[in-house]
């Protein structure tokens, strides 16, 4: 009785907060030179970064993701480089309302990329 009590809670939850307008997040850890990938709406990003002077030199790539019937690469990429300081983000809004956001560590050594998805209310 008590663990459906409990799954009956944990689901009254979720209904709750997906009832209202919020973002969610996914995060990924980058190292330099690592490249990530990540679908985001109807384009795919890869993103990489390497550490000079201090900095975090980021490169992401985005394109429109390939559907399973398609016979050719799409020809609508698009290449970003920015440099990011230390323990600041940079922050690119996609065109689904949502955005990726890159944290540089204050030593450079690593980033975070973390896709912000809006919800919209039900």
């Amino acid at each position: 009785m008590v663990r459906k009590t409990s799954l009956a809670a944990t689901g009254l939850l979720f209904v709750a907060a997906s009832a209202f307008a919020g973002i969610i997040d996914d995060r990924q850890s980058m190292k330099p030179m690592h490249a990530i990938s990540a679908d985001f709406g109807q384009r795919h990003f890869v993103s990489y970064f390497t550490s000079a002077d201090r900095r975090c030199d980021l490169t992401v790539v985005s394109a429109t993701r390939m559907g399973e019937t398609d016979k050719t690469a799409p020809d609508d990429i698009q290449r970003l480089r920015l440099v990011v300081n230390p323990a600041s983000s940079a922050r690119i809004d996609t065109p689904n309302g949502g955005a990726l956001q890159f944290a540089c560590a204050a030593d450079a050594s690593r980033m975070t990329m973390t896709a912000l998805h809006q919800l919209a209310n039900n």
